[in-house]
């Protein structure tokens, strides 16, 4: 797999500190595990936390979105059909995103950006700068990593704030390559990673139309050989290793990714 142009010499290093503790994507992925979370509209289930953002040395917003974690869940998960959309009233753009994903935010939306809006204006009055000078994560594992994608482009259409990124073993939200190729426009590609275990199948659904966020996408490549044992061992590990990939992402960030001397 060729990793994304944007991530290819990326290290494990600290993107931020949140109540007294410094955080590298390793970290932020067990964080995702480990926050409690709002439920909202269809199940969907997200936090946002004030964190202390370590390249500007100042604090901002993440908007978290949890994995699946209920029957209504799953049920979006297998939603495969594609809705063209313009995703809400008022939006220039038609995008055509996977149907399940997309609904599960939508049902949801109000309520975040009715608690993410006051912290924002209050953020930019405290730090003396307009909104879409403020720095704000999304991020996400799994069903979260598949909405938060959708959510961004909500937000950077709102804000103008171009978000950063960060996501684990998501399936693939965008279902055509305009849908792609402005949501790509809309990210903060600087910043802005997309973890991949190659050995999960997760991660290629929508298994026909899904467009993976190529330039930001980081592969964990767990095994290496060439053709043809390469795809033998990759349909058998689909089958068996699919749970383990998925839920130890962590473990492959240590063992694959290189880390950045010093990181605490």
């Amino acid at each position: 797999m060729k990793m994304g142009k944007f991530v290819k010499n990326r290290k494990n290093k600290t993107i931020f500190s949140y109540n007294g503790r410094n955080y590298n994507y390793a970290d932020i992925y067990n964080l995702i595990k480990d926050l409690d979370y709002h439920k909202s509209g269809e199940d969907c289930d997200w936090n946002i936390i004030r964190v202390h953002d370590v390249k500007d040395d100042k604090d901002c917003y993440c908007v978290v979105f949890q994995e699946s974690t209920s029957t209504k869940d799953w049920i979006h998960n297998f939603d495969f059909l594609p809705r063209p959309t313009k995703a809400y009233k008022g939006w220039k753009h038609r995008l055509i995103y996977h149907d399940g994903f997309y609904r599960e935010y939508q049902s949801a939306r109000d309520e975040i950006k009715s608690f993410l809006s006051p912290l924002l204006q209050d953020l930019a009055i405290e730090q003396s700068c307009h909104i879409d000078e403020l720095k704000l994560y999304v991020i996400g594992w799994s069903l979260g990593a598949s909405i938060a994608p959708i959510a961004l482009e909500d937000f950077h259409e709102t804000y103008a704030i171009k978000p950063i990124l960060i996501i684990y073993e998501g399936a693939n939200p965008c279902e055509s390559l305009h849908t792609r190729k402005y949501l790509m426009s809309c990210i903060n590609l600087e910043e802005s990673i997309s973890f991949v275990y190659s050995n999960d199948v997760v991660c290629r659904c929508a298994p026909i139309f899904g467009k993976r966020l190529k330039d930001i996408t980081y592969y964990l490549n767990d095994h290496k050989c060439k053709f043809p044992f390469y795809f033998i061992k990759k349909i058998i590990s689909f089958i068996k290793d699919t749970e383990y990939y998925h839920c130890n992402v962590d473990k492959g960030i240590f063992k694959l990714m290189p880390t950045e001397w010093g990181l605490n």
